[in-house]
């Protein structure tokens, strides 16, 4: 009984902190970030950190024998292997596009304006595509359903672990290709865009997002303490 205690007291000791450093973060994000280049960088980091590197290696204790820990570690750096070098492979593509004169990139469900120095949000708009991946995710969820039965008969309980390991990496390695490297590569060049012009790099709702905060008196309280550091700019895309 003393020991279950002990470890009550000791996630209570961790999870408390925590929760207070989240808290503070969620109360910058909603009144005083301006969503730009640094904030995308913060994200990137809690979500390798929180989500994709431990989904990646959560199930693995589970199915590799004993004495063999080391191949978790072997696997992460391998993760972080894969996503640093398609970061930097993207980060190429991308530089060159800049160096012959674009003036828009496409990155990970955004469009970047180089001119206006504004990160337009983009997502399908398109109704059939967006019916199309509405069918698509019921098909896999019902699919899943019948198969997990299945799979369990056919593989045990072990199998279903294995399995789900090695679901685990597939989806963490997706994030970090697709996602992860798209958004690490498109914030080092528009840091290296802002050092030599100066220019910040916003949303294109922050007028209306900084419009909503001043009408609360704690956002006005909030960003007389902490001046506004985006000179917003009206020049068009």
């Amino acid at each position: 009984m003393s020991g279950s205690g002990s470890s009550l007291t000791s996630i209570v000791q961790l999870a408390l902190p925590l929760t207070a450093v989240g808290w503070l973060m969620a109360q910058w994000m909603i009144w005083l970030s301006v969503f730009g280049v640094r904030i995308t960088l913060l994200l990137l980091l809690m979500m390798l950190v929180c989500l994709t590197l431990p989904f990646s290696v959560g199930l693995m204790r589970y199915v590799i024998p004993d004495g063999y820990e080391w191949v978790m570690v072997v696997a992460v750096v391998l993760h972080v292997g894969v996503f640093v070098g398609a970061s930097y492979k993207q980060w190429r593509t991308w530089q060159h596009a800049v160096a012959q004169g674009a003036q828009v990139l496409d990155g990970a469900l955004c469009r970047v304006h180089l001119v206006s120095g504004r990160i337009e949000s983009a997502r399908p708009t398109d109704q059939g595509q967006k019916s199309a991946g509405k069918q698509t995710g019921l098909w896999v969820g019902a699919a899943s359903v019948v198969a997990y039965p299945m799979v369990s008969h056919w593989l045990g309980n072990a199998g279903i672990l294995t399995v789900g390991a090695c679901l685990g990496h597939a989806v963490a390695l997706w994030l970090h290709v697709v996602v992860g490297a798209r958004w690490l590569a498109m914030s080092c060049l528009l840091l290296k865009l802002e050092k030599r012009t100066g220019q910040r790099f916003v949303p294109c709702q922050l007028e209306w997002l900084e419009s909503q905060r001043q009408a609360h008196w704690w956002g006005r309280l909030l960003r007389r303490v902490w001046p506004y550091p985006v000179p917003l700019k009206t020049k068009g895309s």
